[in-house]
């Protein structure tokens, strides 16, 4: 196996990657003044409410209708406190007037809350458990050069007849790959890593809306797709992994096997030409264009939801459905509207509105690969600082030296709360970690992040599985050994003693 290549990935425009989360209405507050939202554990949040209000919110959960729904979003709002969350979002100033919106419909209104309740749910972005931080995910990334690669093929190969119908994709890629099975597929030899954040990476809650390549002329029509709410990664984040290119077994029956300078040549001639197709749109729009700068930036690549279906179709061979309306549809080689990110449901202009998911990827090495592990361990160091602060806020409640009006909570409404939202332990006391929170630690600390590494060697002292041990050690250990620290590591022979069978 060749030796892995480490890469930056810096976001150029808004980028969500789904992971089938939501953030739960009845799990957050909106901060109005600082314009976040404010994730929370339920249950600390009700343990800290006065006796009255405890009987109160259990009433309103054992209620089980649409309008106690709206009820329960008030009453959360009235007594949300930024020190409970868990970690803070920036929202769009678009959300914030849908919000109140929804909180003063009349309670008789059934058909209006539950259509507002039904459009506010908020998807989450790909995140890391342990830390709430945002990642990319490696196949996000390789799902994207794949895309490039076999346009690049179609262009070398001349036309290829396909088959109709559903297995026409499946078809062309095979013909494209040489036959396209597992062991002949040269994509089976490129291992991406998952992509994690280098530094403050900041996300935020903004709208997807949809709009007409060719402006239509009658208010009203700018594009069929309803809006849609979402967390996205900010331009201007960072985020950093590995790449390598397999050399294959000797036996090996892929027929043309690749190499990084192949992929990223296919990555830089697809995707700059559908940037360059994009901003045409963008611009007769009047929409927010991408500048790719690629001796700057490196190379383009298209992320996550809402790509546009030119990007991760294939040029010449696209069959793109097209909704006609009254339940009818079309086949065309292109779309016909692009998702863009605006800060309200209904933007006044297109002026403000941006493309999603472009990004560029760059090889690393030398003092920026130092600076970036600088920028780090900084971010960690600052958070570190931060929790500690809540650290001893915690011992204080502990001590009894909070507010009187803090009491235990009762029983009914424990039970309330649990039937709304299942109860999470990550904050209601402490516990021995588990296995995926130390092993999803130990993947993503930074080689050159001693404190991050004594602190995980203490969370082994106190483990009772040994097995879990051995292999938080073990995934330690490969990467040090992959950073080449490993041989004259100072913290070596305490990784060790989990290693001894």
């Amino acid at each position: 196996m060749t030796q892995p290549i480490r890469y930056c990935l810096q976001i150029l425009s808004p980028v969500h990657v789904g992971c089938d989360e939501v953030y739960e209405p009845t799990a957050f507050f909106l901060d109005e003044a600082s314009q976040t939202l404010c994730p929370f554990d339920p249950l600390r949040f009700i343990g800290g409410l006065s006796e009255a209000d405890q009987k109160k919110f259990s009433e309103i959960c054992q209620r089980g209708t649409i309008p106690s729904i709206l009820e329960l979003y008030k009453f959360v709002r009235a007594r949300g406190n930024p020190d409970l969350a868990l970690h803070k979002v920036s929202v769009c100033s678009g959300l914030l007037e849908n919000f109140r919106k929804t909180l003063s419909l009349p309670a008789n209104n059934v058909k209006a809350i539950q259509q507002d309740l039904n459009n506010f749910a908020i998807q989450r972005t790909a995140f890391l458990p342990a830390s709430q931080r945002p990642y990319i995910p490696g196949s996000a990334i390789k799902g994207a050069l794949r895309t490039a690669y076999l346009n690049g093929r179609a262009q070398k190969k001349g036309r290829i007849r396909t088959s109709q119908g559903k297995g026409a994709a499946r078809d062309l890629e095979k013909s494209l790959l040489d036959g396209g099975s597992f062991d002949t597929d040269p994509f089976r030899l490129i291992k991406v890593s998952d992509f994690h954040p280098v530094g403050e990476v900041r996300t935020r809650i903004i709208y997807a809306v949809n709009r007409k390549k060719q402006p239509s002329k009658l208010k009203g029509f700018e594009g069929q797709g309803p809006f849609q709410i979402m967390e996205v990664i900010q331009p201007g984040s960072v985020f950093e992994g590995w790449i390598t290119v397999d050399e294959g077994p000797p036996r090996s029956r892929v027929a043309v096997p690749l190499n990084m300078k192949t992929v990223l040549e296919s990555a830089t001639i697809f995707f700059r030409k559908e940037c360059q197709r994009e901003n045409l749109d963008l611009e007769r729009i009047g929409a927010a264009q991408i500048k790719m700068n690629i001796a700057e930036h490196g190379i383009p690549l298209r992320l996550g939801r809402h790509s546009g279906a030119e990007c991760v179709t294939i040029e010449g061979y696209r069959d793109i459905r097209i909704k006609l309306g009254n339940g009818k549809f079309k086949q065309s080689n292109a779309a016909t509207t692009l998702w863009l990110t605006g800060d309200s449901s209904k933007p006044r202009d297109n002026g403000g509105l941006k493309p999603f998911g472009w990004v560029s990827l760059k090889e690393v090495s030398g003092d920026v690969w130092k600076k970036l592990d600088a920028l780090e361990v900084e971010y960690r160091d600052r958070l570190t600082g931060i929790k500690d602060k809540a650290e001893v806020s915690k011992d204080a409640h502990a001590h009894g030296t909070v507010s009187a009006t803090e009491k235990p909570l009762p029983v009914s409404s424990r039970e309330a709360v649990e039937k709304v939202h299942p109860p999470t332990p990550r904050v209601i006391e402490k516990r021995q970690p588990s296995s995926k929170d130390l092993l999803s630690q130990a993947s993503s600390f930074r080689s050159n992040d001693k404190i991050t590494l004594e602190r995980l060697i203490k969370a082994l002292d106190a483990l009772e599985d040994q097995s879990l041990a051995h292999k938080v050690a073990e995934v330690i250990k490969n990467k040090l050994i992959q950073a080449g620290t490993w041989k004259k590591h100072p913290l070596r022979a305490e990784i060790e003693f989990y290693l001894e069978e």
